[in-house]
Formats: C-alpha cells, sequence, structure tokens
C-alpha cells in the first residue's frame, strides 16, 4: 500500500507542476491565438508575450521590495510549489 501511494504522489506532483504551467502561460497562449487569427506581425508576439512576461517579472520586483521593506519573507507560487516539490521530508 505503500508503494501504491508513493506511485499516486509522484502522480499528483507531475499533474500540479503541469497544471500550475498552464495557469502561468495561459495568457501567452490567448495571445498567440489572437494574433494567429488575424494574421498579426511578429512584432504583435514579441509586444504582447514579451511584455506580459516584463510585467510578471516586474511585480515580482516590485512585491520582493515592498515585502522585505515590511520584513516579511515574499515568494512566488512558483517557488513555493518547487520548495513544497523539492524539499519534502520522506
Amino acid at each position: 500500500m505503500k508503494v501504491f501511494l508513493k506511485f499516486l504522489e509522484v502522480i499528483f506532483t507531475i499533474v500540479y507542476v503541469v497544471w500550475n504551467l498552464i495557469e502561468i502561460l495561459a495568457i501567452p497562449a490567448i495571445f498567440l491565438i489572437i494574433g494567429l487569427l488575424n494574421s498579426f506581425p511578429w512584432q504583435y508576439y514579441a509586444a504582447t508575450i514579451g511584455g506580459y512576461f516584463i510585467i510578471a517579472i516586474v511585480i515580482q520586483i516590485i512585491c520582493h521590495f515592498i515585502f522585505k521593506h515590511f520584513e516579511k519573507k515574499y515568494e512566488s507560487a512558483l517557488m513555493r510549489l518547487f520548495e513544497k516539490i523539492f524539499n519534502k521530508k520522506s
């Protein structure tokens, strides 16, 4: 039974990681579909998808400094996920 539960834990961990990646990449995928449907040039993709990731990075940096100012620890959801997955105690 313990082996079966460990196997399920591995499967659910993989599904959880994939689900979080889908959530992160959903908006760029929508931008991509809109661009393909409207036959936009490559500059559209560079501006929208690149802009999305730049805005996400800026928000992460702002949150880091705001939480550092108030002496609280801030980690992104993705970092908490990786910490939860890789720092498990068996």
